[in-house]
């Protein structure tokens, strides 16, 4: 098993703040409570800016949309996140997984409002194809954080859906029926209980021989600069070559008046990064020492035909480039990728490694 796409709040450029990889709502309005350190508790473990002390918060009726998995849909993988709600259950859809254009494939419901909650999952292509496949019990507390986790196999036979509430897992459908042919692409999450419901630490995973994203709780963060390290031909937004690193770890970030800009091609920026730092990284507090990988950001102008960059990981030896996106001439809302492995592709990640990193972009 394998990370496939992970989305750590923490860094805003999109639409509302703190959506990292561009996620959007179906409905406008304030839709984002960013701040985890009082209400709800937080989600540990916690730290800085670099750890899970951001998340989404969304109410009574808005639904978050993500993009398209930059990686490509899977036929059979899982997807995990930590979710809180702060008042009843009901009427609430916590995960849709969704096909490429917008097919609804599954979706978890808890159909009563006291702790003990009967999750009935459905599954179908579109919603009015949507057919209950089976339920699971388990006690979800409110004002609680839970770790949530689902495996889907697509199939009108030999499909399969298992679900896992806090590493607990219940097969739903076992090589059977799922009413669904069509990949999933996308996730989608949505308040309820006329009340708030927070979303953070969102991971997808590709199948492996033991599905251990549904028993095992994965950590990823969000690496944040508290150095310059290669500056490159880059320059700020008052086009000065000064602490750039200043210019991508605002809180919030504010992509259209402070950004990194470069007319060079190829040109790449990298900052340092320092996990024990108490703003902007993980924080003594994240344990265990797990770091399943880590989601990076990074903000950039265009100018001319200088219009695509990628995110970048360099650990001394190993340039690891990240996938390809455009932007605009006006200031630009980011580029993202996710990393589950070390600059070397193979490594895996521990806070001493990420303190071994520079991150950034390569402008091209």
């Amino acid at each position: 098993m394998s990370l496939h796409w992970a989305w750590s709040f923490g860094a805003s450029g999109g639409l509302q703040d703190y959506f990292d990889s561009g996620w959007d709502a179906d409905t406008t309005g304030s839709l984002v409570n960013p701040n985890l350190s009082g209400s709800p508790l937080p989600r540990q473990p916690e730290g800085g800016s670099g750890g899970m002390t951001k998340g989404c918060g969304v109410f009574t009726g808005y639904f978050m949309h993500s993009p398209p998995f930059p990686r490509g849909a899977l036929s059979d993988g899982q997807a995990q996140y930590h979710w809180q709600h702060l008042n009843t259950n009901t009427g609430i859809r916590i995960l849709r997984l969704l096909a490429a254009d917008g097919a609804y494939l599954l979706e978890l419901r808890p159909t009563t409002n006291d702790n003990t909650s009967t999750l009935t999952v459905y599954s179908g292509e579109g919603v009015s194809a949507l057919t209950s496949r089976g339920t699971t019990t388990a006690t979800v507390t409110e004002g609680q954080w839970h770790v949530i986790a689902v495996r889907f196999k697509k199939g009108t036979s030999g499909g399969e859906i298992a679900v896992s509430i806090d590493g607990v897992s219940e097969t739903i459908v076992s090589n059977g029926n799922t009413g669904v042919t069509s990949d999933w692409a996308r996730i989608g999450c949505q308040g309820g209980g006329s009340n708030w419901c927070y979303f953070t630490g969102i991971t997808v995973w590709d199948d492996g021989p033991n599905d251990d994203a549904l028993t095992v709780t994965r950590w990823i963060g969000t690496l944040r600069a508290t150095s310059d390290d290669t500056d490159g031909s880059w320059l700020n937004e008052s086009a000065s070559a000064t602490d750039l690193y200043l210019s991508t770890r605002e809180d919030p970030i504010d992509p259209t008046t402070t950004y990194c800009k470069t007319v060079t091609d190829p040109d790449e920026v990298r900052f340092g990064v320092d996990t024990t730092d108490a703003t902007y990284g993980f924080g003594s507090s994240w344990s265990p020492d797990t770091v399943d990988g880590v989601s990076v950001s990074a903000f950039m102008q265009g100018d001319g035909g200088l219009m695509g960059g990628r995110t970048v990981i360099d650990d001394g030896v190993n340039n690891l480039q990240g996938t390809l996106a455009t932007t605009g001439a006006g200031p630009s809302m980011g580029v993202s990728d996710t990393f589950a492995t070390q600059a070397d592709g193979s490594s895996s990640w521990s806070k001493a490694a990420l303190d071994s990193h520079t991150y950034g972009v390569r402008a091209s």
